[in-house]
C-alpha cells in the first residue's frame, strides 16, 4: 500500500515537469549588457585634465572591472592603441553601474578618440572622447581698492580673476607711461608691487607706497604666465589745501583777530599745518611774520581747518601774504589785511580836491594816500574850503567856497576810502560861499555859516548822506563875515564867529526836533579882540574859546563860560595872551589842553599849548610853548588824544605831532611832515569801525 502511494506521487511530479518544459531541457541564463553615457567634463590639449563616462550594466556581476578598447575610426572597425597622453580607468561594477575615467596629461592632443567598454562578455557601443583645442589663459584686473596719498605710507589692492591658469602660478607687474600701455617704463618712485599666487582662479596685486611716493596716475599690467591683463590704473592722490578770504577786520592800534577757512582733501584728520609768509603778492620772496601777528592753525577735521591770525595793537597797517602747508599740500596765497583805525582827510584849496590818508594809530604817521585819492570835489575854481565828517562817521562833507556847493562822499568803513554819493555836489543857496559845515549830534541837520551874515541850515538824510532842503526859518540872521561855527556836544547850542573888525560871537539855542536856531538872549556877545575867526568848545560843553585872526602884535585868546541858556560870559583872566593871527584851535578829547596855531612874530608861526583849568576854564601856557610849526588854518586832535595834526597850507604838507599826555607838549612824529595836495586848508579825522 505504501509503495503504491510513492509511485503515484512520483508519477505526478514527473507529469508536472513535463507540462512546464515540454522539450525536457533547462532555461538559458540572462545576457550581460553595458551602455556608456556621453562625456562629462572637458579635456583641453596641452593642459592636464579629466573627463568621465557613466556606464550602466545589466546581468554583470558586482565587482566586475571592465576594460577599454580603442579604435581608430568612428565605426569601430579598426582597433587602435590608447591615444598619447590619455589613460583610461574603470571602476568596479556596483549597483549596476560603473564609471570610465579618462585622465589626460599635457601631451594629449586635440581630437576625437573612439573606445568601447567591455564588462565581461558585455561590450558597449562605441563612445567618443573629445579633447578640445588648447584653452586660452586669461587674467582680468579689477579697480583699485583703497586710497593712496602722496607722501604718506599706505597700500591699495587690485583683485584679479584668472581662467585656464594653474593654481600656484606667480604673476608679475609691468609699468607703462601711457594709459594705452604702449610705452614701458619703470615703477613709480616710492611704489612697490606684489602679486599673490593664484588660488581658486583669484589673485591679488598689492601696491605699497612710502613717503617718497608722489601724486599722480600710473599705469600697469599683470602677467600670469602667457596671460596679460588689460591696463589698470593706480591713483595716488595729491593732498590739497585751499584758503578762503579773510573773516574779521583787525585794525592797527587795537588788538584783534582774523580767520581764514581752509578746505583740504586727502589730508589726514588731525594734521596741523604751518604758515609761511611772503614779502610780495606773487609769493616769490619768503619773509618773516609781520610784527604783532601770531598765526595758529587748527587740526584738520572733516577736510577742514581754520587759520587764525591774532593781531596785536602793535601790528602796522598793510596787506600781508601767506600760505598754509598741510604736509605736501600747499595752499593758494592768501592776504591778511590789517586795516587802519583812523583816516585823515584834507581839503586842498588850491587843488580842487580832497586827499585821504590812513593814520597809523601807534606812531601817528600818515601812510600813502588811499586808493583813489585825491577825490575831485567840483569844477575848477570851486575852492574846497573845509572838510567835516558826520557824527556817525559814515560821510565826508566838503564846503566848496566859490561854487556854493557841498560835496558828499561815503566812507569805506574798512579802509577810509571815499566815493561820491549820488547827487554830489549839492548846491547850497546861491552865492552863499559856504566856509564850514557842522552837524547836530544826530546827523539830521547841517549848519553852514556864510560871509554874507547868516547861518544856513539844511536837512540831511543820515542813511544816504544826501543834503536836503533848507529847514524852516533858514537862513538864521547874523552879522556879515561869519566864518566858523561850533555846536555844543549835546547839540543844544550853536556858536558862530565873525571874521571882521566888529568883534563878536553869535550864540543860538537849537530846537532838536526841527533843527531851527534862535538867538540866545544877549547875542551877539563881544569878543574883545579882532577877527575872532577860530573857535573851539571843550568836550564838557562848559567853555568856548575864540582866537583872533589879526592882532598886530597883541594876540589874544578869548575864553567864555557857557550857562544853561547858552549865554556867554568871560572866564576869569580872559583874554589870554597868544601869538598873532590865531587861525586854528583844537582841544584834546579830555578837555585838558588847548592848541592854538598862531603867528609867533614876523613871518614865523608855531603852536601854542595851554592847559585848561577844568573848574574855571582859565588857560595857562605850558613849558616849551610855542612849538615851531608852519602856517596853518586847519588843526585837529585824534579821538584818543595821542596825536595832533595840522595842515600846512603854504607848504603843501600835513604835519603830525605826538602829545605828551602828562604835559600836553608836542613833538613831531617820525616822517612828518607828509606830502599833501595843493594848499591843504582844513582837515578832518574819522575813526573807522
Amino acid at each position: 500500500m505504501k509503495r503504491s502511494c510513492y509511485f503515484l506521487v512520483a508519477c505526478c511530479v514527473l507529469a508536472f515537469g513535463a507540462c512546464q518544459n515540454p522539450s525536457g531541457s533547462p532555461p538559458s541564463p540572462p545576457s550581460p549588457s553595458v551602455s556608456l553615457a556621453e562625456q562629462s567634463g572637458t579635456i583641453a590639449s596641452g593642459t592636464p585634465g579629466s573627463a568621465s563616462f557613466a556606464a550602466t550594466t545589466a546581468n554583470v556581476a558586482a565587482g566586475t572591472v571592465g576594460t577599454v578598447s580603442w579604435y581608430a575610426d568612428p565605426a569601430g572597425s579598426s582597433a587602435s592603441g590608447a591615444p598619447a597622453g590619455i589613460e583610461a580607468s574603470v571602476s568596479a561594477v556596483a549597483d549596476d553601474g560603473a564609471t570610465v575615467t579618462m585622465s589626460a596629461d599635457a601631451s594629449a592632443a586635440e581630437g576625437s578618440y573612439y573606445f568601447k567598454l567591455a564588462e565581461g562578455s558585455a561590450l558597449s557601443a562605441l563612445a567618443t572622447l573629445s579633447v578640445a583645442s588648447p584653452l586660452t589663459p586669461v587674467v582680468d584686473l579689477g579697480s583699485q581698492v583703497g586710497e593712496l596719498v602722496a607722501g604718506a605710507p599706505g597700500s591699495a589692492s587690485f583683485p584679479a580673476t584668472t581662467a585656464n591658469l594653474a593654481a600656484g602660478t606667480a604673476g608679475t607687474v609691468s609699468w607703462f607711461s601711457d594709459p594705452a600701455g604702449t610705452a614701458a617704463t619703470s615703477a613709480p618712485a616710492g611704489v612697490s608691487a606684489s602679486v599673490s599666487l593664484i588660488s581658486g582662479n583669484a589673485v591679488t596685486v598689492t601696491m605699497t607706497t612710502d613717503a617718497d611716493a608722489g601724486g599722480g596716475t600710473f599705469y600697469f599690467k599683470l602677467a600670469e604666465g602667457s596671460a596679460l591683463s588689460a591696463v589698470a590704473t593706480l591713483t595716488i592722490f595729491t593732498p590739497t589745501a585751499s584758503l578762503g578770504s579773510q573773516s574779521g577786520t583787525p585794525r592797527n592800534g587795537a588788538a584783534g583777530s582774523a580767520s581764514f577757512a581752509a578746505t583740504t582733501s586727502h589730508v589726514a584728520s588731525g594734521a596741523v599745518g604751518t604758515i609761511s609768509w611772503y614779502a610780495d603778492q606773487a609769493g616769490a620772496t619768503a619773509t618773516s611774520a609781520p610784527t604783532g601777528v601770531t598765526p595758529s592753525v587748527s587740526a584738520v577735521s572733516g577736510s577742514a581747518a581754520t587759520v587764525t591770525m591774532t593781531v596785536a595793537s602793535s601790528a602796522s597797517i598793510g596787506s600781508y601774504y601767506f600760505r598754509l602747508a598741510e604736509g605736501q599740500a600747499v595752499s593758494n596765497l592768501a592776504t591778511l589785511t590789517v586795516y587802519p583805525s583812523y583816516a585823515l582827510y584834507a581839503a586842498n584849496y588850491g587843488g580842487n580836491n580832497l586827499s585821504a590818508y590812513a593814520v597809523d594809530a601807534n606812531t601817528g604817521a600818515l601812510g600813502a594816500a588811499l586808493p583813489g585819492s585825491p577825490y575831485a570835489t567840483g569844477s575848477a575854481g570851486a575852492y574846497p574850503f573845509s572838510v567835516t565828517v558826520d557824527p556817525a562817521g559814515k560821510f565826508v562833507y566838503v564846503a566848496n567856497l566859490m561854487a556854493s556847493s557841498i560835496s558828499v562822499f561815503s566812507i569805506d568803513s574798512l579802509t577810509g576810502g571815499l566815493a561820491a554819493i549820488p547827487g554830489s555836489p549839492f548846491a547850497t543857496a546861491p552865492a552863499t560861499d559856504p566856509r564850514s559845515i557842522q552837524f547836530d549830534p544826530t546827523g539830521a541837520f547841517a549848519y553852514v555859516p556864510v560871509l554874507s551874515g547868516a547861518v544856513y541850515a539844511y536837512s540831511v538824510d543820515p542813511s544816504s548822506g544826501a543834503i536836503g532842503a533848507q529847514i524852516a526859518g533858514s537862513p538864521f540872521a547874523a552879522s556879515p563875515g561869519l566864518d566858523r561855527l561850533v555846536l555844543s556836544p549835546d547839540g543844544k547850542f550853536a556858536f558862530a564867529s565873525k571874521n571882521g573888525s566888529a568883534a563878536n560871537l553869535w550864540a543860538y539855542s537849537r530846537n532838536s526836533a526841527t533843527g531851527a536856531l534862535s538867538a540866545v538872549s544877549g547875542s551877539p556877545f563881544a569878543a574883545g579882540n579882532y577877527y575872532p575867526s577860530a573857535l573851539a568848545i571843550d568836550p564838557s560843553g562848559k567853555y568856548l574859546y575864540a582866537g583872533e585872526d589879526f592882532s598886530y602884535g597883541s594876540g589874544k585868546i578869548s575864553a567864555y563860560a557857557i550857562d544853561a541858556a547858552g549865554a556867554l560870559s568871560p572866564v576869569a583872566g580872559a583874554p589870554f595872551d597868544t601869538g598873532d593871527a590865531s587861525r586854528a584851535l583844537a582841544i584834546d578829547p579830555e578837555g585838558k589842553y588847548l592848541y592854538v596855531s598862531a603867528q609867533t612874530g614876523g613871518s614865523s608861526y608855531g603852536i601854542y599849548v595851554y592847559s585848561i583849568d577844568a573848574a574855571t576854564g582859565a588857560l595857562a601856557q605850558i613849558a616849551g610853548s610855542p612849538f615851531d610849526a608852519p602856517y596853518t588854518e586847519g588843526m585837529i586832535v585824534d579821538p584818543r588824544g595821542k596825536f595832533l595834526y595840522r595842515a600846512a597850507l603854504s607848504n603843501n604838507e600835513l604835519q603830525a605831532y605826538s602829545i605828551d599826555a602828562a604835559t600836553g607838549a608836542i613833538a613831531e612824529v617820525a616822517g612828518s611832515p607828509f606830502a599833501a595836495g595843493s594848499g591843504p586848508k582844513r582837515i578832518a579825522l574819522v575813526e573807522l569801525h
